[in-house]
């Protein structure tokens, strides 16, 4: 009785898959076909979807997440005291027992933040998150985080320089 039961809900399961199939593609209509019954004419071009993927979305405000694929805007400083990287100022949010780094990828690009003028105070980079790396390794913090990101774009913060004093 279960084995009929059982065959009787995969054929179910199968007739509601191509039936829920079939009305997705009977949903978006045909560009060229609608035009075509309208009258009208249809230039050979791109997809809108494609059009909106070859676009950068615009820039959000770093709130302490990262994603990959999404394009920020934060202030950051120059960690002399530590890891000698640029961190954001804001705090970033993970998983507990995560350590975290950012790797950016195209530092190089920009020169003017090797420069001991520039990393005594914030700045404001434009940045992707290309990728996110999670690994694990040591029984004291059991996961690693590293943030792969491009920087867009820098533009300096007017206010006062980073500390970079060494505690004792």
């Amino acid at each position: 009785m279960t084995g009929v039961a059982r065959a009787a809900a995969w054929s179910t399961l199968a007739l509601v898959a191509a039936t829920c199939s079939a009305t997705a593609f009977a949903a978006v209509p045909d560009a060229k076909a609608s035009a075509a019954a309208a009258g009208k004419r249809v230039a050979p071009a791109a997809s809108s979807a494609s059009a909106t993927a070859s676009t950068p979305a615009a820039p959000v405000e770093f709130t302490g997440k990262l994603e990959p694929g999404k394009t920020y805007v934060a202030e950051v400083a120059f960690d002399n005291n530590a890891l000698h990287i640029w961190r954001p100022v804001k705090d970033v949010q993970v998983p507990r027992q995560h350590a975290w780094t950012i790797d950016w990828t195209n530092l190089a690009a920009f020169p003017a933040l090797k420069t001991q003028a520039t990393r005594a105070k914030p700045q404001r980079f434009q940045f992707k998150v290309a990728g996110v790396d999670v690994s694990s390794g040591s029984p004291v913090v059991p996961w690693t985080t590293i943030y792969r990101c491009e920087v867009l774009a820098v533009e300096g913060v007017a206010g006062p320089a980073a500390s970079t004093a060494r505690r004792k």
